[in-house]
């Protein structure tokens, strides 16, 4: 037998139960692997007798006193033959891809040390751990990596094995892949769920994370490694501090959630009182029906001879209020058990939250001494030292600008969750807006008032659907509250005969359902055809056949007929339903945005058309079958602009296996037919470009060709000294820009450095064509300072830059262009990021905290975001000046920037003065700088002058552009203002 590339070592102390299920997970006959198992001292008989049995059926089981963990690994390591090794605790299950792709990548590439993957977690708590590749200074932060992460053997060599002294277990993995780092070996992450991790009570990892623990071995590790802390010593501080301005975050909130979760107590608390005094009236009254009774039966005994019957009778009358009686007695047992449950989760949620927050802040003076840098990592977690870490914050860092606002903003790492008092709020949200039946019946009462009454033709295209699903999407359309409507049925020959003789059945229960039965199978465009051929009404709805709308779609999209009949097209909200009933990945739309529509068709369902515009343009097109719809919705947005969205989830798109819904390669050709769509709509739009893929099928990468020839831009950078920071911005400028025709203005603001003026000198010597120097010695307002610099440039494009800011990427300048040549785009805004690749800006929403916030702050630069949005082509109100283009023709129409907005909101109000000028603004995901935020003058707030200034511009932004910060255009009502990242509001 050749020498195995990989060994996997699974070490084994009293968990017998789960080896077969570990084993049986991926193929341990593999000829490219060995398994080795090792007994570390059991004590449980069970588990001995299992690794005897695997040892006389051939696996090579070794056996030790018990050692511990480390020591395990170490002996198994030892007796290893492959130069790659895999550790696997015995109740946690691997994948045979995971050893495939973790050899083919250490073979592949030499410079990786670590492969590692996503995690799924099954047994007590379930759920997905999706990675945002490798962070080394996250590592340096927390442990995020399991032991279970395929490594060369050379690293544990070196390292002279997992290490026996570490303090507590649980910690060695840990120390291993920073020992790993520490060696300047690189980490591969795998984007797949590769390894699959139990959570049960007792697990060596629960008993490892307690605060204690953890401060002691991030001592030890820290003091094992003082070198690479010490020179990631900046970012790892950062890192930390935004975990501390989480958790106080997390800390201000919980009190409003627990006094509304005990303000619903208190109301379950008086529908119980109700309840006991309804029983109290129900027993007085069944009181006195047996003493009517009693007088009944005698009165019967001296009347009537047939008193047997009518006893009977008074029996049966007796019961009906016993069973009430009993009905009444249940429903206040479920009172009363939903009162326990509620108290029970608040009490289990509230000691788990201070629990976690005293962990959290608690810290120990008395350690002794240690580097440096771990003292001041533990004074910022302490509980000493949170009132210090809020100033500190509050002076430093974003938290404190948003602090001040009316609403406070969580700043979070991409795919983190708060704090909530529900385990689904989702599922809590579905069921409170899901509607009652008093609200059908006064929506069916109000749509028989309307004057204009839409008549809806449900265009469904059926083949072979399955039919529990079927017949369901069958009923949530006869259950409409808004009766007006036809259901056409267009079965494109299914070969299932249970499909027509479903549509039979409906056909004769309600008239209103039409069907078309065609002879031969034509695919989906077609079949829809067939139904649009004989729809009558004035409006089109497109609905899938194992799809869900709610009871009140179709009224609430009437409604919005009613009030303005000039509609041509309405979306809505939607979701996704799996086989079980449940909601999730609810998709809160913005308004109309015509550039997103072409990163993807973020329309989706419900969708519904005007008929005469969806047969003038030929309803829908063969050859573009899987995305269909979307080249439908492109050539119809290009007949009319009257669009109108509901910002209501009234379509629930069903997951299940092989439905698109569930899985982006159940219709792979759609994407190539979404690509040949958007490229024909770019043509007959007289926008030549080219349509690409984004990674992972997650929308459509759109670049414009350039107008020629290339027209000047102008690059206005506005500074004060800080020459260091400035030679950055232009070196990055002057050596990274491929576009030909540009110039860059410098607009000087009373500078006093010598450093500053060398090297205005310098940069006018090296490039006197196109770089210039305007002073002014007016006090700094950034407002003027934009319209100063327009008056002494000559391009037809302006781009206003912070002068710290840093070039990445060599096309910058056509990137704004191709998008700021469109004579309807106003303002194109950019992808800024902080120097460790996270977003510093994606976009502006409109009265996120409380004014205007950037959107997907903290997150990777490469999402994806909600719904991929970080990487899409997407309309904002406003967009950040710190780097964003615009036509100057356009800045000049709307006389520029407003000069009342000396040092905030500046940008915003130029935004939206520009939209409100007919345009619309636009982010561009491609075009990426760094932006080194407030360098040059610091933080707004510093003192008392500064925060008078910043309140007096909020509120002239509040007076002037209150319609949009209550409601963005661009944002959904019912996403959070109080959060970064699209979340859903509470």
């Amino acid at each position: 037998m050749s020498k195995p590339k990989l060994s996997v070592i699974i070490p084994v102390y009293n968990l017998g139960t789960y080896i077969d299920e570990c084993l049986s997970s991926f193929n341990t006959e593999r000829e490219d692997i060995e398994v080795l198992l090792l007994d570390d001292g059991s004590t449980d008989q069970a588990t001995i007798e299992k690794l005897k049995s695997l040892e006389s059926s051939g696996y090579n089981v070794i056996w030790q006193e018990n050692a511990g963990v480390c020591a395990a690994r170490n002996s198994l390591i030892r007796q290893a033959q492959a130069d790659y090794i895999l550790p696997v605790d015995p109740d946690n299950k691997i994948s045979d891809e995971y050893i495939t792709k973790g050899i083919q990548i250490l073979d592949e590439n030499p410079e990786v040390g670590v492969v590692f993957s996503d995690v799924r977690h099954f047994g007590e708590q379930v759920g997905d751990v999706r990675f945002d590749g490798f962070d080394p200074v996250k590592l340096l932060s927390v442990n995020y990596i399991d032991n279970c992460a395929v490594f060369r053997k050379t690293i544990w060599e070196k390292a002279n094995g997992y290490d026996v002294d570490i303090p507590f277990l649980g910690y060695e993995d840990w120390d291993m892949w920073i020992e790993a780092l520490d060696q300047g070996w690189k980490f591969h992450h795998i984007p797949e769920l590769l390894f699959q991790y139990r959570n049960r009570e007792g697990s060596l990892v629960k008993g490892a994370r307690s605060a204690e623990n953890h401060v002691v071995n991030y001592r030890y590790i820290i003091e094992k490694h003082p070198d690479l802390f010490q020179k990631n010593n900046r970012e790892v501080l950062i890192h930390l501090g935004r975990q501390v301005a989480e958790l106080i975050e997390k800390q201000s909130n919980f009190d409003g959630e627990l006094r509304a979760a005990l303000k619903d107590k208190d109301v379950h608390i008086d529908n119980l009182e109700k309840a006991i005094q309804q029983k109290d009236e129900r027993i007085k009254n069944i009181d006195q029906a047996v003493h009517e009774k009693d007088n009944t039966i005698k009165t019967i005994s001296l009347a009537i001879s047939d008193k047997d019957v009518h006893i009977q009778n008074i029996d049966d009358q007796l019961k009906l209020y016993v069973k009430q009686l009993d009905h009444a007695m249940k429903s206040i047992g479920k009172l009363e058990k939903h009162i326990k449950d509620l108290e029970s989760n608040i009490l289990y949620r509230f000691l788990k939250e201070i629990k976690n927050l005293a962990i959290k802040f608690r810290s120990n003076s008395n350690l002794g001494s240690s580097k440096n840098l771990f003292k001041k990592i533990i004074v910022l977690t302490s509980k000493k030292s949170l009132q210090v870490a809020r100033r500190f914050l509050a002076k430093i860092t974003k938290h404190i600008y948003l602090a001040l606002e009316e609403t406070r903003v969580v700043i979070v790492e991409a795919g983190q969750t708060t704090f909530g008092l529900s385990s689904d709020p989702y599922m809590n949200w579905i069921e409170m807006h899901r509607p009652k039946e008093d609200d059908i019946l006064r929506q069916r009462i109000d749509a028989g008032k309307f004057e204009h009454a839409p008549f809806f033709s449900i265009v469904m295209p059926v083949y072979n659907p399955p039919i529990e699903y079927f017949k369901k999407a069958i009923d949530s359309v006869m259950h409409q509250s808004y009766e007006n409507w036809e259901l056409i049925l267009s079965d494109d020959c299914s070969s299932d005969p249970n499909v027509q003789q479903v549509i039979k059945s409906y056909q004769k229960k309600d008239p209103r359902i039409k069907a078309v039965f065609r002879k031969e199978n034509g695919h989906i465009s077609k079949a829809s055809n067939s139904g649009l051929e004989i729809a009558e009404g004035d409006f089109i709805v497109l609905m899938d056949q194992d799809d869900l709308i709610t009871a009140d779609a179709l009224y609430k999209v009437a409604k919005v007929i009613e009030d303005t009949p000039d509609t041509d097209l309405i979306y809505t909200d939607e979701d996704k339903i799996d086989e079980d009933g449940h909601h999730s990945y609810p998709h809160f739309k913005p308004d109309w945005s015509p550039e997103n529509l072409l990163s993807r068709n973020y329309l989706g369902h419900l969708t519904v058309f005007r008929a005469s515009i969806m047969k003038a343009i030929g309803g829908w097109r063969v050859g573009f079958e899987g995305s269909q719809d979307y080249d439908l919705v492109l050539r119809f947005t290009e007949e009319t602009d009257r669009i109108k969205h509901i910002p209501e989830v009234l379509y629930h798109w069903r997951v299940h296996e092989q439905s698109a819904a569930s899985n982006e390669e159940a219709k792979p050709y759609a994407y190539i037919a979404a690509q040949k769509a958007l490229t024909e709509a770019l043509q007959r739009r007289k926008m030549p470009g080219t349509v690409d893929f984004l990674d992972g099928f997650r929308g459509y990468s759109i670049r414009l060709d350039l107008a020629k020839p290339a027209q000047k831009v102008s690059i206005i950078i506005p500074t004060k000294d800080k020459a260091d920071v400035l030679e950055v911005c232009l070196q990055s400028i002057f050596e990274k820009t491929t576009y030909s025709n540009y110039e860059v203005l410098v607009v000087d603001n009373n500078s006093e450095e010598k450093e500053t003026f060398k090297l205005f000198d310098e940069y006018q010597q090296k490039h006197p064509e196109n770089f210039k120097v305007e002073r002014t010695e007016e006090p700094f307002n950034f407002s003027f300072l934009m319209n100063f610099g327009r008056k002494h440039v000559s391009g037809e494009y302006l781009v206003l830059l912070n002068n710290d800011t840093e070039v990445i990427s060599t096309d910058w300048l056509e990137g704004f262009v191709e998008q700021a040549q469109r004579d309807e785009i106003g303002v194109v805004g950019c992808k800024l990021l902080y120097p460790n690749n996270t977003i510093q800006h994606a976009g502006v929403i409109m009265g996120l905290g409380g004014a205007a916030g950037h959107v997907f702050v903290g997150e990777h630069r490469d999402g994806p975001g909600y719904f991929n949005y970080i990487n899409l082509l997407n309309n904002y109100s406003a967009l950040t000046a710190a780097c964003f283009m615009i036509r100057t023709e356009v800045f000049d129409k709307v006389n520029g920037f407003d000069e009342r907005y000396q040092v905030e909101y500046n940008d915003v109000d130029f935004c939206l003065r520009v939209l409100e000028a007919g345009y619309r603004n636009l982010y561009v995901p491609h075009v990426e700088l760094y932006h080194h935020e407030s360098i040059s003058r610091g933080h707004p707030h510093l003192t008392k002058a500064s925060l008078e200034r910043h309140k007096r511009e909020l509120g002239l932004l509040r007076t002037q552009w209150e319609n949009y910060i209550e409601n963005d255009p661009h944002y959904n009502p019912n996403l959070s203002l109080g959060a970064h990242d699209f979340r859903m509001k509470h």
